[in-house]
């Protein structure tokens, strides 16, 4: 299988010193995740195979080698048939951004809803992401609620989190702050920082939890710095509590640097924009 990763080996001589030239970091990682897994995949093990297949499609993406892209189909299509959840996830990936395959959102779906029978949490993240937005499903925020529930109790983050916020929201279930905190707090515990915003408003008001101030504060400019749903709804409540000291002290100035970084922010959205749209 080495001579498919034919660049990740056979490396150009720099004439100056006469050395191969060094790997990228990427290329080092992907270089990894091979050798690693190599030995155990020659053995029929499903797990290292799926990690050659994840080499394989990293390589195909850094390079833009379709050669060793549909390499990495067939394998995730072998594993596929044998039950692997990662693998079915991936196919689905692939018909949902139309890659390798003609984009099917019905048929992404499909393999998210295979993932989920055979109790992979990323399937039934994914198949609540189809039933939230009606991609390939019809749509039910029931269905989603259940989906993402079912992706948390086995351990996903991105699954707590969204759980916690949808029974934050009353969304596909009755509202709950009780259920909420606990779902949103175990989601950051481990590192998933889409609910932050949530979770600081839990803390400031008291919902499910005993009121904190303090910490309301410190998630809330953790918000402001990581990419998390409603983003823009923290930073404007971490001003107020900049301007109304809660949870710090008072301190106009810290406010106004918050609101000018939203502008600058937006300023180079919009020069993105422009750029594609004449």
């Amino acid at each position: 299988m080495s001579c498919m990763l034919s660049k990740l080996y056979n490396r150009d001589i720099d004439p100056m010193t006469q050395k191969q030239e060094e790997l990228s970091e990427t290329e080092e990682q992907i270089k990894t995740m091979y050798e690693e897994n190599l030995p155990l995949a020659k053995e029929g093990n499903l797990e290292a195979l799926f990690q050659i297949a994840e080499a394989y499609r990293k390589y195909a993406s850094y390079y833009d080698d379709d050669t060793v892209g549909n390499e990495a189909v067939v394998l995730y299509q072998n594993l596929a048939d044998q039950g692997h959840g990662s693998a079915l996830c991936q196919l689905g990936h692939f018909y949902d951004d139309g890659e390798y395959f003609e984009r099917d959102k019905e048929k992404a779906a499909e393999f998210f809803r295979k993932a989920a029978n055979v109790n992979c949490a990323e399937g039934y993240y994914f198949l609540g992401s189809c039933f939230a937005n009606g991609d390939g499903v019809s749509q039910d925020d029931e269905k989603s609620f259940k989906a993402y529930l079912r992706s948390a109790e086995l351990e996903d983050a991105g699954g707590m989190a969204k759980t916690g916020i949808l029974y934050y929201e009353g969304k596909g279930v009755k509202q709950d702050y009780n259920q909420a905190y606990f779902w949103l707090q175990k989601a950051y515990l481990n590192s998933e920082d889409w609910g932050l915003y949530y979770l600081g408003v839990c803390y400031l008001n008291g919902l499910g939890t005993t009121m904190n101030e303090k910490k309301g504060f410190q998630l809330l400019e953790r918000a402001n710095e990581q990419f998390c749903y409603k983003q823009d709804e923290a930073r404007k409540l971490l001003i107020s509590c900049y301007e109304k000291g809660i949870g710090t002290e008072k301190s106009w100035e810290n406010g106004q640097k918050i609101r000018e970084k939203i502008e600058n922010e937006q300023k180079k959205w919009d020069q993105i924009i422009s750029a594609f749209i004449p």
